[in-house]
């Protein structure tokens, strides 16, 4: 029985695909060659069969290569790839742009508070006795000292100085009496990182950085006066009289580049009845600028009076007016001196 079966299924035909029963019925010499069936697209790929590449989809047509879509962007794709990275910048940059701030807003109150430290160490090797904060006219009757005044830098930054104090280091870190050069030879500490203002002349409107942002308390040293003001401080056991103390007292001030000019930063409280700000802070850093205190601290201070936000020094001569009950007039003047009347 198993013999029949064994016999029976080795004679049962197979069944076979087209390609077998061609390769029985056409002899091996007839046959074609392997090339011309892959001509033909037999035993290979079809000629337009796709076959995928980085560049896009491509076939291969008569043995080669060939690309059927193009590599570049659409229009509308090149639309979004724009309106994407729009997007993105306006994410980015106004983080890019408060970081720059904020960074430079940390350099300038470390120029405070190194100004402040050298002014301390002068003080200390000079028997308490502060340098000035600017210079008194020669002219003045009775002046004992001539040109030896103890002042802690030279050179005004405005047109009424020469165009040489706006450029000239010597000026900030020389050995001239008073000056705070000994204690602080690297210039750049002088001024602020975000202050651009150019020291301009009649010929060139862009010309090199100026190399001073800061002003010392007017109140600070000797008085234009040449008398013994109560307001001034000289030594330094005058602190005392200050209402805050060492803390309350400012030293150095980031001043505006449209109202630099002196050494000096001016005192508001000696224009009375009148509000105005002789010589304006500084709104660099984010509407603010920086001021160092005589107890060697310095900070940051955010205006938001208009008069200081919007100052132009075509606005008027000699400075700008505020409010009576300004509250950033009153923290100047507090800064300055011990408050008088019409205090908060």
């Amino acid at each position: 029985m198993f013999s029949r079966l064994r016999s029976r299924i080795q004679h049962t035909p197979r069944r076979t695909d087209d390609s077998q029963r061609y390769a029985r019925r056409v002899p091996e010499f007839a046959r074609p060659k392997k090339r011309r069936l892959e001509r033909f697209g037999v035993g290979s790929r079809s000629r337009f069969q796709p076959r995928e590449s980085i560049l896009g989809t491509a076939v291969i047509h008569r043995g080669r290569w060939s690309q059927i879509g193009s590599g570049a962007f659409t229009l509308m794709e090149l639309v979004a790839v724009i309106a994407s990275s729009t997007i993105l910048a306006s994410l980015v940059l106004p983080a890019v742009i408060r970081a720059r701030q904020s960074g430079q807003s940390a350099v300038c109150l470390g120029n405070q508070n190194q100004l402040c430290l050298a002014w301390r160490l002068y003080t200390d090797d000079n028997g308490g006795w502060f340098p000035w904060a600017q210079e008194v006219p020669r002219a003045q009757v009775g002046w004992p000292l001539g040109p030896n005044q103890p002042v802690w830098c030279r050179g005004r930054m405005d047109d009424a100085g020469n165009v040489s104090d706006r450029t000239n280091v010597n000026l900030l870190v020389g050995s001239h009496p008073g000056s705070l050069g000994t204690y602080l030879r690297k210039p750049a500490l002088y001024r602020c990182p975000a202050d651009r203002s150019r020291a301009q002349t009649d010929s060139t409107r862009d010309g090199p950085l100026r190399v001073r942002s800061y002003s010392m308390n007017r109140n600070i040293g000797f008085p234009e006066e040449l008398v013994v003001d109560s307001s001034v401080f000289y030594h330094e056991v005058d602190l005392r009289r200050h209402a805050a103390g060492p803390s309350g007292l400012s030293v150095f001030w980031d001043e505006s580049e449209a109202s630099i000019a002196s050494t000096a930063f001016d005192d508001p409280t000696l224009h009375p009845g009148e509000w105005l700000l002789g010589s304006i802070p500084a709104t660099r850093h984010r509407d603010g600028s920086t001021t160092s205190f005589a107890d060697g601290h310095a900070e940051v201070h955010r205006w938001k009076d208009p008069a200081i936000l919007l100052y132009s020094p075509r606005r008027s001569i000699r400075g700008v007016s505020t409010a009576v009950d300004s509250h950033d007039f009153w923290w100047i003047c507090n800064a300055m001196r011990t408050l008088g009347s019409g205090e908060e």
